[in-house]
């Protein structure tokens, strides 16, 4: 037979659970770029090669103005090279986007270099550009000394959105866990006798 919970269990239970409070790790974003096949090279690039970026984000993007983004995590490559964030990569790396009123990335400017030289003269890779002008370029050596460059100019790829989720902070999924084995024990304490 089922039985509803009293008023005084539901008081309890309601208590439980605000004390616990819910703590979850935001949801963010994954951002993943595939661009265009570079049409101007000089070895070790090819026409094969291509800028490519996977960056992580805490929170997901909602402004629709160009808007600095912070990433967990990124990866950015121009089939030569990859320069990702565990890697020893410049402070002046920048990550900036713009999406429309229907979440469509349209403007994008990501930059990112090795620490280990001057930027004019870093192994650096670019995608983007504000105002219409795209460029997705990958550089051996800088921009003003490049050994080995591809690029390709008013060509954008495309961005794809996936949104992550949230999962619960470990102390918050213990006391979660907490309050609904006591929930469960006061409820079996309160079962009476069946009636014949």
């Amino acid at each position: 037979m089922k039985r509803a919970l009293s008023g005084k269990a539901m008081a309890l239970a309601g208590a439980a659970c605000a004390s616990v409070g819910v703590s979850v790790a935001g949801a963010g974003e994954i951002l993943t770029y595939a661009g265009a096949g570079f049409t101007v090279f000089r070895e070790p690039f090819a026409a094969s090669d291509r800028v490519t970026a996977t960056i992580d984000l805490a929170n997901a993007l909602v402004s629709i103005l160009p808007a600095e983004a912070t990433p967990t995590a990124f990866e950015v490559g121009d089939g030569v090279e990859t320069i990702a964030s565990r890697d020893d990569y410049r402070p002046d790396a920048h990550f900036r986007f713009h999406a429309d009123p229907s979440g469509a990335i349209v403007d994008w400017d990501v930059e990112v270099a090795h620490s280990r030289n001057r930027l004019d003269s870093a192994d650096a890779i670019r995608t983007g550009g504000f105002a219409g002008t795209f460029e997705d370029r990958g550089t051996l050596g800088g921009y003003a000394y490049g050994v080995g460059y591809g690029y390709v100019l008013d060509a954008p790829g495309n961005w794809t959105r996936s949104a992550t989720f949230g999962v619960p902070e470990s102390p918050t999924l213990a006391f979660g866990l907490a309050a609904t084995a006591s929930l469960g024990l006061l409820a079996a304490g309160r079962r009476r006798p069946a009636q014949i």
